[in-house]
């Protein structure tokens, strides 16, 4: 074996060690975007809830890497003597890739992404790529290999040599060679040239399409145009230009900036002294669970919640009530047998959760534990349909407690003379809490269901519904933008809505309208997390469910382009860019109404 031959095998053995290390890091590769700002302390809380999903296009470089290892690795193999010198593999630019997609500017949005465009050079991407990308079908459109920065920078990687440049500067020359001959020669005869009728090359071409793409496909939800760059790994000019748009050379790790130095998922998120409220924390906030005595132990907890035949007279009668005589054979010992039981498990693992930290508690410890002066600037919210509802449910299902605490919070129009301070003696009494633990009496409530549009905010009437600042910030931008997008469209009867006659024979409680644009999400509930990103306070929930389906829906409506989320101070970046550790939501464990449940309940 030749000297020139060991090299070649040695390289190419560097470069399979190499493509190894990449493939097992695209395997566990996690996007390195900002989590959004969402304080989550219930239990049941995942290290990946608040996570981005997988980039698009990260399993096409996958498998393209793992094809050029597999037929590196089987040539090496089979022909260990070979002269490899000439092979020809596509690793420099996939590695090319890779790098991109480590350094470029989160979030990393998507890898290969095919983007329409009908301007000159957009046809070259017709046929299928070699990195593993789709073929494009015939349509014009030219290929971006990361779309980073929230969708506001695209990156190209072109692996040109400066051989290639050469041999076609060579044939342009040559093409105008020729055509001056038959200039010379032809003394008039006019031959059909392939001369170029000006200067240009595939570097060129590429160029342009990318810039007409560009100007075609805004970054979603603005009117702007997203940055381009077209990096040239492997050419190496005498004199390197001083374009920003063209970067020569790979991407290094040890010299890039755009990796954040302190990644927005360890921020110390902060609670507004200004909270919104929706019907879960209301209900939790006047739950026998949150005051209550606390039970010692788990058989205490237990012992706690088993229902009373009291209580099992009253639900068979319910349930009798309620079911048609179709029915009722079929279900209602089904109901019978497992309601109680799985109910009263319920509340004891929520009982539980108390037992573990208080919500109060908690809600001291975040507003103003570190400051306990704060706690006189401290104001709860919330809207009229959200005090309604909780005030119907109450009425249905609520305990003597429960109720006295209500109407503390809500006090009825007759007795809204009532002095401040006796309102505040009714809700904490026979709470384990000291009166005054938390300032939650008054609670006060928005003026209309919806608020005015942050260009309208003028429209609110007082200092105490003044935006803050962080109503200004991409997160509570898009959740306020989302929000009126769902409510745009009509709500619809919920899918599982009782008939009325049973809500009126039954005095059954019947379920929330919810939206058309989605049945996860009741109306209600949306005008809450509206009013709170408009203002820019954070949204105190127990309802986990309907936080993550709105974090669903921002994501989609962002990557659908439905949003227009420009504001002239907001920055760059994706859905969790902000620049002050402001929570938009808190999400929390749920309190039931649990008083009526006690087995020491007499009512």
């Amino acid at each position: 074996m030749s000297g020139k031959t060991e090299l070649a095998h040695k390289d190419l053995r560097s470069l399979r060690d190499h493509l190894r290390s990449i493939h097992l890091a695209a395997a566990s590769f996690e996007p390195l975007t900002p989590r959004p700002p969402i304080i989550d302390t219930s239990i049941d809380d995942e290290d990946t809830q608040w996570r981005s999903e997988n980039v698009p296009g990260m399993r096409l470089l996958k498998e393209a890497i793992k094809g050029d290892l597999d037929r590196l690795e089987a040539l090496l193999e089979k022909s260990p003597s070979a002269d490899f010198s000439s092979i020809s593999t596509n690793s420099p630019y996939l590695l090319a890739v890779w790098n991109e997609v480590l350094c470029a500017t989160y979030p990393v949005v998507a890898i290969f992404r095919a983007f329409d465009a009908h301007g000159e050079g957009s046809t070259q991407q017709r046929s299928r790529p070699k990195n593993g990308g789709k073929a494009q079908g015939g349509q014009p459109g030219v290929k971006i290999d990361v779309v980073c920065n929230g969708g506001a920078q695209w990156i190209r990687v072109n692996t040109i040599k400066n051989s290639r440049i050469l041999a076609e500067l060579r044939e342009i020359d040559s093409y105008e060679t020729d055509s001056d001959s038959d200039t010379d020669d032809g003394a008039g005869y006019h031959q059909p040239s392939l001369a170029q009728k000006e200067f240009d090359n595939s570097l060129l071409r590429t160029g342009r399409a990318l810039l007409a793409s560009s100007k075609e496909n805004p970054v979603p939800g603005t009117n702007r145009s997203p940055q381009v760059t077209l990096r040239l790994t492997r050419l190496d000019p005498a004199e390197p230009g001083v374009d920003p748009h063209v970067q020569l050379g790979e991407r290094s790790l040890d010299n890039t900036t755009a990796l954040p130095r302190n990644p927005a998922h360890v921020r110390n998120l902060q609670p507004t002294l200004r909270v919104n409220l929706d019907l879960s924390t209301i209900i939790a906030l006047v739950s026998d669970l949150t005051h209550a005595p606390l039970p010692r132990d788990v058989q205490e907890a237990s012992a706690r919640f088993q229902p009373s035949e009291k209580y099992l007279e009253w639900k068979r009668q319910r349930i009798t009530t309620s079911q048609s005589a179709k029915q009722k054979t079929t279900e209602q010992g089904a109901e019978d047998k497992w309601e109680p039981s799985v109910h009263a498990r319920a509340l004891t693992a929520q009982v539980m959760q108390e037992m573990a930290k208080g919500l109060l508690e908690e809600m001291r410890d975040r507003l103003f534990g570190a400051s306990p002066a704060a706690a006189r600037d401290v104001q709860f919210w919330t809207t009229a349909e959200v005090r309604d509802r909780a005030q119907r449910i109450l009425s249905k299902i609520g305990g003597p407690g429960e109720l006295r605490r209500a109407d503390a919070l809500f006090p009825a129009a007759e007795s809204e003379a009532v002095s401040l301070e006796f309102r505040e003696a009714q809700y904490w009494r026979e709470s384990r809490y000291a009166q005054g633990f938390v300032p939650i009496v008054p609670i006060h409530v928005y003026p209309s269901s919806e608020p005015p549009s942050y260009a309208n905010a003028s429209a609110l009437v007082g200092d105490d519904l003044s935006p803050s600042g962080a109503a200004q910030t991409p997160f509570f931008i898009t959740l306020a933008t989302t929000c009126r997008h769902i409510l745009a469209q009509e709500t619809v009867p919920h899918p599982r809505a009782l008939p009325l006659s049973v809500i009126n024979e039954a005095s059954e409680i019947q379920r929330a309208s919810v939206t058309k644009a989605n049945p996860r999400l009741t109306a209600h509930t949306v005008q809450s997390l509206l009013w709170g990103a408009e203002l820019g306070w954070t949204t105190l929930t127990a309802n986990k469910s309907s936080a993550k389906a709105i974090w669903r829906d921002m994501k989609g409506a962002r990557e659908a382009g439905k949003l227009d989320v420009d504001r002239d101070d907001r920055q760059e970046g994706g859905l969790g860019a902000i620049t002050a550790d402001v929570a938009a939501l808190w999400i929390v464990d749920p309190r039931s109404l649990a008083e009526g449940q006690r087995a020491d309940c007499n009512n």
